[in-house]
């Protein structure tokens, strides 16, 4: 769970957000993409 927050954050600052958190959590946490995705955007 630590890996998809931390990746997510540092990824926030960054443009490329929805790949590293896509490619994070689809392949981390397949159930967070749901609602990570939706928040994010």
């Amino acid at each position: 769970h630590n890996k998809f927050l931390m990746g997510a954050r540092v990824t926030k600052t960054e443009e490329g957000v929805d790949v590293f958190i896509a490619g994070s959590a689809r392949f981390d946490l397949p159930c967070y993409c749901d609602p990570a995705f939706d928040l994010l955007q």
